[in-house]
């Protein structure tokens, strides 16, 4: 019997490794960079706002920390811990400083037409450049709305307020008028 020749072995093509350029390392920004956005002037206000509410309840929670220490209430003193902790914490996120990512692709013969950006996202351009990214400090001017629009603003809460203090004096057990004091009559 004859053997049957043997079919020749078949070579599997090489694994190809394909490795994703890296994105390039936060650079510090040049010396004098200038960074200007536009923003709505209200935002400004709302912010203000915000933080002043977030201050005036948690001023309030912390008082009766050392109150229920006077008064030899170690519940109360928990219930203001407890309740101010996430006061503390928005508080602290409020008034973290705000970060803008600039990113930079200038002109370059030594340049790339692609640039692998954070996020797994890719900018080509046409031409080679080269890239540069930064974090900067938003350093943005405080935009104010025009003086006659505060003013008006300022009108509006300082009647609400009197209008809401002249009706809880001809009504002083009027609970509706209480809760509208507490939460519109406080922040005006």
């Amino acid at each position: 019997m004859l053997a049957s020749p043997q079919p020749a072995l078949m070579q599997a093509p090489a694994k190809q490794i394909y490795l994703l350029p890296q994105v390039e390392s936060l650079s510090a920004p040049p010396a004098g960079m200038v960074l200007g956005r536009s923003r709505s002037p209200y935002s400004t206000i709302w912010r203000m706002l915000g933080l002043v509410l977030i201050s005036f309840f948690l001023m309030n929670l912390l008082v009766a920390i050392p109150f229920g220490m006077v008064q030899n209430e170690p519940s109360l003193s928990l219930f203001g811990a407890l309740c101010s902790l996430p006061l503390l914490l928005l508080f602290i996120q409020a008034r973290k400083p705000k970060l803008v990512h600039v990113m930079v692709a200038e002109p370059s013969t030594e340049g790339n037409n692609a640039h692998p950006l954070p996020g797994g996202r890719t900018l080509t351009t046409p031409m080679p450049t080269r890239f540069r990214h930064h974090l900067l400090r938003d350093s943005t001017l405080l935009d104010m709305p025009t003086t006659s629009n505060l003013w008006l603003i300022f009108a509006i809460t300082l009647a609400a307020s009197v209008s809401l203090f002249i009706m809880m004096l001809a009504q002083p057990g009027n609970n509706t008028l209480l809760l509208l004091a507490i939460f519109i009559g406080i922040p005006c």
